[in-house]
């Protein structure tokens, strides 16, 4: 069989009667094999999905076709999401149209990542320090007591004496942290630091779905 075509939806989906297509197709990433043999790169063109032209399938044989997409700001990135990507196979030489449909699920999970400022800039001896540690979680599962999450840091100069609050409200040596005043040494104590999940929002008119990160934050103010 020759001048068969496929078409690849890419996942497409209709929201108030406008269709989006959350998966894009990641250029140059098509080999083309028949029987196990690689073929010159086929005819590939993007227009509300997928296309591939001019492929052929061997009697008895087979064909391969292998490509990448990658997920868009169209994909619903909540947890346990899904997509079903579905694809089209025709040609004259087909007594009828064949097609195929598969289905990926976003995955139920934490993104944690961490930054740190220090104010003031400077400061003078017997002056107070503040750092700031921000927890982001880009996720859709927040970060619970049980995921036993620690900060740790060596704070130079040492601090002392500090108070430590975190979300804005005051934590106590030996509970929630631990401290030594000789070294710098600071620890969170595990299953004390919790961390919500994100939250999504798909715009109605554009269908781009926007991402706004769960967050909390640790503050350590002293005397150096």
């Amino acid at each position: 069989m020759t001048g068969l075509t496929l078409k690849d939806d890419l996942g497409a989906y209709t929201l108030d009667a406008n269709t989006h297509v959350p998966l894009t197709y990641v250029e140059d990433t098509i080999p083309y094999f028949i029987n196990g043999v690689s073929q010159a790169s086929p005819v590939v063109t993007i227009a509300g999905g997928l296309s591939v032209t001019g492929l052929s399938v061997p009697a008895g044989g087979n064909t391969t076709l292998l490509y990448e997409t990658k997920v868009n700001d169209y994909a619903n990135p909540t947890a346990l999401s899904t997509i079903t990507n579905t694809a089209n196979l025709s040609g004259d030489s087909l007594y009828n149209d064949l097609s195929a449909s598969a289905t990926i699920t976003a995955a139920a999970t934490t993104n944690l990542s961490i930054s740190k400022s220090v104010c003031p800039d400077s400061v003078v001896e017997n002056g107070q320090l503040t750092y700031t540690f921000v927890i982001q979680n880009t996720g859709s599962l927040a970060a619970q007591a049980s995921d036993n999450v620690v900060i740790s840091d060596t704070f130079d100069p040492i601090l002392n004496p500090i108070t430590v609050t975190f979300d804005n409200v005051t934590w106590t040596v030996g509970t929630n942290y631990s401290y030594d005043t000789t070294t710098g040494v600071f620890n969170t104590i595990a299953g004390q630091i919790t961390v919500p999940a994100a939250t999504y929002t798909q715009n109605p008119a554009t269908g781009i779905w926007t991402l706004t990160p769960g967050v909390s934050v640790l503050k350590v103010t002293g005397t150096v």
